[in-house]
C-alpha cells in the first residue's frame, strides 16, 4: 500500500511541485515554544490576521528542553530534553491549545543528549540527534495514544556531535547534520518499521562546523548552516539514493555566525538566523535550487542570539526565538518577494531554543463569560453574566466576603475566585460554577493572611497565590490546590524564607508579567517598586538582585503591563504616568520617553490586548485619560480622549476579546460598560450597572476556544 504523504510527493515530481499539506485549511492557531534555562514549554495564541502572539500559559519539561515538535494530527506535542535525556510527551486540548503531560511520559529515547528531533509525516516516527551519543535515535508513535518506543536497532551510529535532522518529503531519508566532523549523516528508511540504514555514500562533506539543515518542499535540495565557514550550502538530493551532491556555497559574511534555518512552505524563499543578530532572506531559483539574496536582507531583529527562524505551515508569518533576551519576534512575510517586515516581540521564558505550530481551520478567539465586583463597604461580591455581543452585564447573585473586600483574583482554569479581605485579615475563596458563573465558598475558606491584605495575585499557571499585607509589611506567599482551590501557607521546608515575607514598608498592589517571570510590588510609602523572580515553576525565590528595588521619582499609585509582556507602565501621584521597558531576564526597569501628565489622582491603569492604547482611571477628577502607544518602542505618544465617568473611578478593566472596557465607579456604586474603538481607542457609553456599596474592583473570566 502507497502511504499518503509517499503519493502525493511522487505526484509532486510527475507534475510539478505541489502542496502535500494536510487536510484542513492552514490557519496559524497555537505556537509552542521550548525554554532551555527554564525548562519549560510557553504556549501561545496566534492571531491569524497579525501573527501577534498572546500568551497561553506554560508547561514544565525535563531539564534544558532544545527541540519541539507537533504531530501532524495535531494531538500531540514531543519535546527533547538534551540534560535532562528524555523525550516529554504531551496531549493537546484542540480548544484551548493546552498542553498535558502524557501517561508513561517523559520517554527514554536510547540516546545521550536529545537535542533536535524531526517527525516523518505520517506522524508513525520520531526521529532525534543524540548530542552526545554521536547517534541517531528513531521512536515509533502510536497514533491512538501518543506514546513513544524505540525502533528496533535505534540507536543509529552517525557522527561527532550531531546537531540536526531533518526528514525528506518522501519519508524515505532521513539526514543529521554533525558539527565536529563536518558533515551529514544520511540514512534510508524502512517506511513499515521505520528501521534506519546509513546509505551508500554517507557521510557527506558539509562545510565547517555546521549546524542545521533543512529540505525543499519538492525534495530536491538542501540547505545547511555552516559556523565557521559562515556560508550557506546548497545540496542537490538524488530522487533513487538520498545521496547529496553540493551545488552551491554562499557566504553570509564575516560577521555572520549561521544557525537555524527554514524554508517557506511555497519552496521560494529560505531564512536563516544569525546568532548575533540579524535575519537573512534568500530567493530560491525552484529550476536549479541556488539562492539569491534576498532585497533588504538582513532583516533586523529585535532580541538578543536569534538561534531558530520558523516559517509557520500557512507562510504568512515567520518567527525568530531569541535566546539571550528571553523574546520571540513575528515578522510579516511578503508573499510575492519574501522580505520580512517585523511585527510584536513578545516574552518567552528563560532561554526560548526552539517554536512549533499547531494549524487548524479557524483562528482561535479568546472571550469572557463571568466578571466579579468586589464591593468594599458592603462585603460583597456581585457576579455578573457578560453578553459576548454587546458587553453589557446581568447580574446573576452576590455574595457574602470577609471585611472590606479590596482585591480579587481568579485562576488560568476560571475555576476559583480570591478576595483579599483588607480589614478582616483573611483570604476568601470561591469556587465558580462554569454554567452559571455563581460563587461557592470552598471549604477552608477564608484563610488567614497578614495584616490588612490590599492585593492578591494568582500566577498564570494556577500554581501559587500571592498577598501583599499593608500593615504588616509583608508578602503572603501560597500553594493553590488547582483542583480544590484550597490554599496552603507555605513554610521554609518549601522557600528559602517562611511565609509572610518582609519586604518593603507599606506595601501596596502586586502583577505578574504575562510569561509568570516576575512578581511586581509597589510601595508607595517609600517610592520604590520591587520585583520578585521565579525559579522554574516554583514561587518567588528572593527578591531579584539586579536592582530591586527601583527607586521612583515620586508615590506610585498604579502599575500595568501590556500584553506581549515588553513594556510596564507605572503612574505616580505627580499625576504623571511613565512607560518603562521591561527586562524579562531580571525584571529590571529603563524609562521610555518622558512621562505624561494624567488627571487628577490616578489610581487604575488598563492596556487594551493590541498593546496600542491605554487607559487610567483618575479618582479626582472623575475622568479617563486615553493614550495611544508606540507598540514598538513602548513609549506613549499622545493623550487622545478624556471620558467622564462616575464618581470616585477606582478601578478600569478591559474584558478579553478587548472590545468592552468597564469603570469601577466606588462613589456611584455602578460600573459603566465602554464599547471601545478598535480604530482610535476611543470609549463610547453602553450602559450603567448598579453594584454594591462602594465596589472598587472587578475581574473577568477568560477562555480560548
Amino acid at each position: 500500500m502507497i502511504r499518503r504523504r509517499t503519493l502525493c510527493y511522487t505526484l509532486s515530481l510527475l507534475i510539478g511541485f505541489i502542496s502535500c499539506s494536510v487536510s484542513y485549511a492552514l490557519v496559524p492557531r497555537f505556537a509552542y515554544v521550548v525554554n532551555a534555562y527554564d525548562n519549560s514549554v510557553s504556549m501561545y495564541t496566534i492571531d491569524s490576521d497579525t501573527g501577534r502572539l498572546r500568551h497561553n500559559g506554560h508547561v514544565p519539561t525535563g531539564r534544558f528542553p532544545s527541540s519541539v515538535v507537533v504531530h501532524p494530527s495535531g494531538r500531540f506535542v514531543y519535546v527533547t530534553e538534551q540534560t535532562g535525556q528524555k523525550v516529554s510527551a504531551f496531549s493537546v486540548n484542540a480548544e484551548t491549545g493546552k498542553l498535558t503531560t502524557l501517561p508513561g511520559s517523559p520517554f527514554d529515547p536510547g540516546v545521550v543528549s536529545p537535542f533536535w528531533s524531526a517527525l516523518e509525516k505520517e506522524g508513525d516516527f520520531l526521529y532525534m540527534a543524540g548530542r552526545n551519543s554521536n547517534a541517531l535515535t528513531a521512536m515509533r508513535i502510536n497514533q491512538q495514544t501518543g506514546a513513544l518506543s524505540l525502533v528496533e536497532g535505534a540507536p543509529y551510529p552517525g557522527g561527532y556531535l550531531p546537531r540536526s535532522v531533518a526528514v525528506h518529503p518522501s519519508d524515505r531519508f532521513v539526514y543529521m547534520v554533525t558539527i565536529n566532523d563536518d558533515s551529514i549523516s544520511a540514512y534510508e528508511v524502512n517506511q513499515t518499521s521505520g528501521k534506519l540504514t546509513e546509505m551508500k555514500g554517507s557521510p557527506f562533506d558539509a562545510g565547517d562546523a555546521p549546524q542545521f539543515i533543512s529540505i525543499h518542499p519538492n525534495g530536491q535540495y538542501a540547505y545547511v548552516t555552516s559556523w565557521n565557514s559562515k556560508e550557506l550550502i546548497t545540496f542537490k538530493l538524488d530522487q533513487q539514493t538520498g545521496a547529496l551532491k553540493k551545488i552551491q556555497s554562499l557566504p553570509f559574511g564575516v560577521e555572520a555566525s549561521p544557525f537555524g534555518i527554514s524554508i517557506h512552505p511555497n519552496g521560494r524563499f529560505v531564512y536563516a538566523a544569525n546568532w548575533f543578530g540579524g535575519t537573512y532572506g534568500y530567493v530560491i531559483n525552484n529550476a536549479t535550487g541556488k539562492l539569491t539574496a534576498m532585497k533588504g536582507s538582513p532583516f533586523a531583529n529585535f532580541g538578543e542570539l536569534p538561534v531558530q527562524v520558523v516559517v509557520e505551515p500557512s507562510g504568512k508569518f515567520a518567527y525568530v526565538t531569541n535566546f539571550e533576551s528571553y523574546h520571540v519576534t513575528a515578522y510579516a512575510i511578503n508573499p510575492q518577494t519574501g522580505e520580512l517586515t517585523a511585527g510584536e516581540t513578545t516574552s518567552a521564558r528563560a532561554g526560548p531554543r526552539a517554536i512549533a505550530f499547531l494549524m487548524g481551520d479557524k483562528s482561535p478567539v479568546v472571550s469572557t463569560r463571568f466578571a466579579y465586583v468586589a464591593n468594599s463597604a458592603s462585603n460583597t461580591v456581585s457576579a455578573y453574566v457578560v453578553n459576548a455581543q454587546t458587553g453589557k452585564l446581568k447580574e446573576v447573585a452576590t455574595v457574602k466576603a470577609g471585611l472590606a473586600p479590596e482585591s480579587l483574583s481568579i485562576d488560568p482554569l476560571n475555576k476559583f475566585l480570591y478576595v483579599a479581605n483588607a480589614k478582616s485579615d483573611s483570604i476568601s475563596v470561591y469556587a465558580i460554577d462554569k454554567n452559571n458563573g455563581k460563587l461557592s465558598e470552598i471549604k477552608g475558606s477564608p484563610f488567614k493572611a497578614g495584616k490588612n491584605p490590599v492585593s492578591i495575585t494568582v500566577d498564570k499557571i494556577g500554581k501559587y497565590v500571592y498577598a501583599t499585607n499593608q500593615k504588616s509589611d509583608s508578602l503572603s506567599v501560597y500553594a493553590m490546590n488547582s483542583d480544590t482551590g484550597f490554599l496552603t501557607e507555605l513554610t521554609k521546608t518549601d522557600l528559602y524564607y517562611a511565609s509572610p515575607y518582609p519586604i518593603r514598608k507599606q506595601p501596596g498592589k502586586t502583577l505578574i508579567d504575562p510569561s509568570n517571570r516576575v512578581l511586581y510590588v509597589m510601595s508607595p510609602a517609600e517610592n520604590k517598586l520591587s520585583f520578585f523572580r521565579y525559579y522554574n515553576d516554583g514561587p518567588i525565590v528572593v527578591e531579584s538582585i539586579y536592582g530591586s528595588p527601583v527607586k521612583l521619582e515620586d508615590i506610585p499609585t498604579a502599575i500595568a503591563i501590556e500584553p506581549n509582556g515588553k513594556y510596564v507602565y507605572l503612574s505616580t501621584e505627580k499625576n504623571s504616568l511613565a512607560a518603562y521597558k521591561m527586562n524579562v531576564r531580571d525584571g529590571m526597569l529603563k524609562m521610555q520617553g518622558k512621562p505624561v501628565r494624567t488627571g487628577d489622582d490616578p489610581v487604575s491603569i488598563v492596556v487594551d490586548p493590541s498593546g496600542k492604547y491605554i487607559y487610567v482611571t483618575n479618582r479626582g477628577s472623575d475622568l479617563v485619560s486615553v493614550y495611544e502607544v508606540d507598540t514598538n518602542t513602548g513609549q506613549i505618544k499622545k493623550k487622545t480622549a478624556d471620558v467622564k465617568v462616575g464618581k470616585d473611578p477606582n478601578n478600569i478593566v478591559i474584558e478579553s476579546s478587548g472590545k468592552f472596557a468597564y469603570v469601577v465607579n466606588e462613589g456611584s456604586d455602578n460600573v459603566m460598560v465602554f464599547g471601545i474603538n478598535e480604530q482610535n481607542g476611543e470609549l463610547k457609553l453602553i450602559e450603567k450597572v448598579s453594584a454594591g456599596t462602594k465596589p472598587v474592583a472587578m475581574v473577568f473570566t477568560s477562555e480560548v476556544h
